[in-house]
């Protein structure tokens, strides 16, 4: 047991001297709205407001790296509804209603750069 655990951190530390560190990512932000008038009685908009924070890492070994992205996604949604009982009556809120998601999520990948033009190259994720 000894001899595997000592051999497998001989091969890592080797590995480690040939090896460069990745990071990278996005931030996203988007906002929506939309307004509509179902019939002369009814009126209605929708507000979408979305937030996404997902940092990406990893460990470039030859043409193999390895490496995760773990995301954080934010969205809410504002729906607000109009009525009048008729032409002559000015508008009046009937409902607001707002709705928010939190999503997360790991995403672990395993990436192999098959072609490579200086510090240019072409990779495959899976």
């Amino acid at each position: 047991m000894k001899k595997n655990i000592l051999t497998l951190a001989l091969i890592s530390f080797a590995a480690v001297g040939h090896a460069q560190w990745f990071i990278g990512g996005n931030v996203g932000y988007n906002h929506t709205s939309e307004e509509k008038q179902t019939n002369p009685f009814n009126k209605e908009k929708t507000t979408l407001s979305e937030f996404s924070f997902a940092p990406t890492f990893g460990y470039q070994i030859n043409r193999f790296a390895v490496g995760g992205s773990i995301g954080f996604v934010e969205s809410t949604t504002i729906s607000k509804h109009w009525w009048r009982p008729n032409s002559s009556v000015p508008w009046g809120t009937s409902s607001e209603h707002k709705t928010k998601t939190p999503l997360f999520g790991i995403q672990p990948f395993v990436r192999y750069t098959f072609a490579e033009w200086g510090k240019f190259s072409v990779f495959a994720n899976v």
